[in-house]
């Protein structure tokens, strides 16, 4: 999920403070609070920080945050989240094939080495 996606299902659910803590998992002070990719605008609206596309991917959500995102991309109640069965996030077998693809490799994205080409990190913007 991008960071934008993120913004706009936040702008979109506005959920109260609580709620969104657990899907950050970030209290009031938290210093890792620099590093989460998001911010509020003045009118409250969530968007990616200065320097952060819009299509980074989202970093420092909770499996609540997840599912919460993934029922409303598929038009569900959000409030939902904390049920497994009602979700969409994928099973850890999905997952591992996800990552491994279909074909064995050393990587995932087959067997050359990593470079700096295939990064695509959320580089400290302060």
């Amino acid at each position: 999920v991008s960071v934008g996606a993120f913004a706009r299902f936040l702008n979109h659910v506005q959920p109260p403070s609580d709620v969104l803590s657990e899907w950050c998992l970030l209290q009031e002070g938290d210093p890792r609070d620099e590093y989460l990719p998001l911010c509020q605008d003045t009118h409250g609206l969530w968007k990616p920080k200065p320097g952060v596309p819009e299509s980074w991917p989202m970093i420092m959500v909770s499996w609540f945050g997840a599912n919460a995102y993934s029922l409303w991309a598929n038009r569900c109640d959000w409030q939902d989240y904390r049920q497994a069965h009602l979700g969409f996030l994928p099973t850890e077998a999905q997952w591992e094939y996800a990552a491994r693809g279909a074909e064995i490799a050393n990587f995932p994205w087959g067997d050359t080495p990593a470079s700096p080409a295939l990064l695509n990190v959320c580089w400290d913007v302060n």
